[in-house]
């Protein structure tokens, strides 16, 4: 099962992703962010390739160098991966949406918020690849939606 520690992350990883935390939590107090991937082994990330969740093979030696939720050279993580929960139900978004207790509209609105703040604070969102600040979606040059997704680089 993939990391979910903090600590797998780089230094400047860490730092950032508080840095999104708490301005996502300071604008939207009724929700918060939980740690859902940090740091994978080759084999988990095999399995997020293959079920659809990455785009990233690690058999493919030019793809193993792109993934950055496998260990860098100091044997840390420069990805992260979140949900989006209520703080009142503990609920995920993902959860909340699929129950129709909230919308699709409210729903994207909150991934968008993340993206922005991931941006703000220097990382590469999943919801916008090439950080031009258009989500994935309506931005025709990117296919890929990982919303929860955030990244060094870039």
């Amino acid at each position: 099962m993939p990391s979910t520690n903090l600590a797998d992350c780089e230094p400047d990883l860490i730092t950032r992703f508080k840095s999104v935390q708490a301005l996502f939590e300071a604008n939207l107090p009724k929700w918060g962010l939980r740690l859902e991937c940090t740091l994978r082994s080759d084999d988990e990330q095999l399995a997020a390739f293959l079920s659809g969740h990455s785009k990233i093979d690690p058999r493919d030696p030019e793809q193993h160098k792109r993934a950055m939720h496998l260990a860098d050279a100091n044997g840390l993580s420069r990805a992260i991966d979140v949900e989006i929960f209520s703080r009142s139900s503990g609920r995920s978004a993902d959860k909340l949406l699929a129950l129709k207790l909230i919308s699709q509209d409210s729903y994207d609105l909150l991934y968008l918020v993340l993206m922005l703040f991931v941006e703000r604070v220097g990382l590469r969102s999943g919801n916008d690849w090439n950080k031009d600040g258009v989500a994935v979606g309506p931005d025709k040059r990117e296919d890929f939606f990982d919303a929860g997704h955030m990244e060094l680089g870039g």
